[in-house]
């Protein structure tokens, strides 16, 4: 428990925190030296220990009036204390490969399997969970064919968990060992993309906190949309014009949905065209992804745009006020 201690004009002598030993040593002679030592303010005069922040601060006491924060600030100690918001969320995350981090935060998988045991310090601590670049195709068939799993994200923070033991024997269906680190308490959190590492690793993301009304008021208006492009060679643009290649094969998913614009590559700063992407699903034979491509339209003419250099997958088309009606 931590104690204040008071002069009679109720002026705060001390507390059980470093404050403490600056004012004992303030009111001992400067001669003292604080020091700490396992975790125990230690007070040293001569090399030798002379007494604990405690015992000083108990034995300055004297004499004294000792009372409640409360009482020197002039409160009355029977009302309710004011409310505090404490900050008590998560500065690493673990990454773990899809399907497993979605199973981890929606289909309640308990137990993340490892092959070396859980770091004592972080049993008992609450971490965000990291969904890797890469996707198990093989788990995530088995998994389908018993639980409805989400939307696969890859490339950042889905959601948050508590560690709470490692274990080398469990009855969790979702244990397979050597080690395996029993979670609990998954809580999903909006996709927030960020590079992984291995291991637990430290993360700058904090969890969104809900806008007030102030808040909005206070923001500032959204930026006009930019309109996505996405480059592909010929004759693969051509095709997916005329509505004869519905799906676009690609390496990696995507999240964008709606219209996007068509690039021929080696045609820089020129839409061709546009088509929706409607959906992105794994296959898991060929091991690439599906891009569901719906309602293209050509362009009578091309659309011209600045196109920044260096864009070899994405670009963004700056400027258009209106895309050519079909």
């Amino acid at each position: 428990m931590k104690v204040s201690i008071f002069f009679a004009d109720g002026r705060i002598l001390t507390t059980m925190d470093i404050l403490a030993a600056e004012l004992v040593q303030a009111e001992m002679g400067k001669s003292l030296r604080w020091t700490k030592t396992k975790g125990v303010w230690t007070f040293t005069k001569g090399g030798k220990v002379v007494a604990t922040a405690s015992a000083a601060a108990s034995a300055l006491a004297g004499g004294r009036s000792t009372v409640t924060s409360a009482q020197a600030a002039g409160r009355n100690p029977e009302a309710s204390p004011p409310k505090r918001h404490i900050i008590n969320e998560p500065t690493h995350a673990l990454s773990v490969r899809q399907p497993w981090a979605s199973a981890i935060i929606s289909l309640g998988k308990d137990v993340e399997n490892r092959r070396k045991p859980c770091p004592a310090r972080w049993i008992g601590k609450r971490v965000f969970i990291h969904a890797g670049q890469t996707v198990d195709m093989h788990g995530l068939s088995e998994l389908r064919e018993t639980h409805n799993v989400p939307e696969i994200l890859t490339g950042g923070i889905i959601g948050s968990v508590m560690v709470t033991g490692c274990v080398t024997e469990s009855e969790s269906p979702w244990f397979s060992g050597p080690y395996g680190w029993t979670l609990a308490d998954p809580k999903p959190l909006p996709f927030h993309p960020c590079r992984g590492w291995l291991h637990i690793f430290e993360v700058p993301y904090r969890s969104p906190a809900p806008a007030t009304p102030s808040a909005q008021a206070r923001s500032k208006p959204p930026k006009a949309e930019q309109l996505n492009c996405l480059i592909i060679k010929q004759p693969y643009v051509d095709q997916i014009l005329a509505g004869t290649k519905p799906i676009e094969y690609r390496t990696r998913p995507t999240k964008i949905r709606g219209r996007i614009g068509l690039v021929a590559s080696g045609c820089k700063g020129d839409i061709l065209g546009t088509v929706e992407i409607v959906d992105c699903v794994a296959n898991e034979k060929t091991g690439y992804y599906e891009w569901k491509l719906k309602n293209p339209v050509r362009f009578p003419t091309p659309l011209k745009f600045d196109q920044r250099p260096g864009c070899v997958v994405w670009a963004k088309a700056d400027g258009i006020k209106a895309l050519p009606k079909p």
